[in-house]
């Protein structure tokens, strides 16, 4: 029996086996699919390392029956998706059946016919042997190695393979005793040799060993100890205290914030940073627990990172824009029938334009990662309004 399974229900089975979060389960259920739709719409297959490939084939249009009906209609063209497991998966999938092997059956032919007959005609006829009289000189042979006719056996020839028998049992007996006799000789016979070996390695002594001629003793020069210093031992942080400064320097880093009612990402930037531009850093910080960077919703307790200077600081604002134009395009895709995808196309634009006036040059760094037409679109802005 088949099992259907959602992408909700996928997410579902990720808390299960790991553990965790539901909306980050969800969002990587989400965006799995997205990565293997757009790998298809690219190219004919999509393989996933260990997993199994996606294959697309394109069906020709063709003429059907309805199975309701059973009238004819048009199946327009269209691809086909197949899915083909790697060779892990497959073993894995087959391995309770490993143990079986194919079993050759036999051509089904027709069955003889089985003829029933009567058993008394089955049965050989016996033979009956006519009894014929003995020649004389035969009799006497037969009497003499002591044939039985009432037996059919030659007494005589089985009471010499019997006296044969017990020939050999004897014969056999008397072996044994001869065997014993040998075993034991060559037993003592090493023995003996044993012993000659251990009285020779005794009676060898070895050579006694010249003396040695003493040395003149010379005065040793005595050299002030120097003491040795021990490095001096760090005292052990326990492993709560370790926390208890882990806690601290993310609260260095990040600022729990109540968001009121009716304020969204632009206006706690602007009220916490000094500039609106600034949000998508805001939303980088967020995304996993609110993937829709239009909405956060009121009383939720968000995170504000301190803004960064340098290098640092660049690289801050460029994530937070590129986190927040791939949000955008993610909604659209999760809401393929929503009535705001026009507004979060326009949004996706309008922070590739915020990231460049933040970061110049940052559009062409990221062009790989950017739609050519949005990219094309916010160089266009940035040159007519803001230069």
């Amino acid at each position: 029996m088949s099992e259907f399974l959602t992408p909700a229900g996928l997410a579902v089975r990720l808390v299960e086996k790991t553990g965790i979060k539901l909306e980050t389960a969800k969002s990587f259920s989400t965006v799995f699919f997205t990565i293997v739709r757009k790998g298809l719409k690219d190219s004919e297959s999509f393989s996933v390392y260990n997993f199994g490939t996606f294959k697309k084939t394109w069906i020709e249009a063709t003429v059907g029956l309805n199975p309701a009906t059973g009238e004819k209609i048009n199946i327009p063209a269209h691809w086909r998706i197949k899915f083909v497991p790697c060779a892990a998966v497959a073993r894995r999938i087959n391995r309770p059946y490993a143990h079986l092997k194919a079993k050759e059956l036999p051509d089904d032919g027709p069955e003889p016919e089985i003829v029933e007959e009567d058993p008394e005609s089955v049965l050989p006829e016996p033979i009956v042997q006519e009894e014929e009289e003995d020649d004389p000189v035969e009799k006497e042979f037969k009497e003499s190695i002591g044939y039985d006719s009432s037996k059919g056996l030659l007494k005589k020839a089985i009471e010499l393979s019997e006296k044969e028998d017990e020939g050999d049992e004897d014969e056999e007996q008397e072996k044994k005793p001869v065997k014993l006799f040998i075993i034991l000789g060559l037993g003592i016979l090493f023995l003996v040799l044993l012993l000659s070996l251990l009285l020779k390695a005794c009676s060898t002594k070895k050579p006694a060993k010249k003396p040695e001629p003493k040395k003149t003793e010379q005065p040793v020069e005595t050299k002030p100890v120097e003491e040795e210093v021990q490095p001096v031992q760090e005292p052990e942080i326990s492993e709560e205290i370790a926390i208890e400064e882990e806690e601290r320097e993310a609260a260095l880093l990040f600022e729990s914030y109540s968001v009121p009612s009716g304020s969204d990402y632009h206006t706690i930037a602007e009220e916490k940073y000094g500039n609106r531009h600034l949000w998508p850093i805001l939303y980088e910080a967020n995304k996993s627990a609110k993937p829709d960077p239009d909405l956060i919703g009121a009383y939720n307790r968000i995170k504000i990172p301190a803004l960064l200077t340098g290098d640092a600081g660049k690289k801050q604002i460029e994530d937070g824009a590129m986190a927040a134009y791939n949000g955008y395009l993610l909604m659209c895709e999760k809401q393929p029938e929503s009535s705001r995808n026009k507004e979060r196309e326009r949004l996706a634009i309008r922070v590739l334009v915020s990231g460049e006036l933040l970061s110049p040059g940052f559009i062409d760094s990221h062009s790989k990662r950017i739609l050519p037409e949005y990219a094309e679109m916010a160089r266009n802005i940035v040159k007519n309004q803001y230069m």
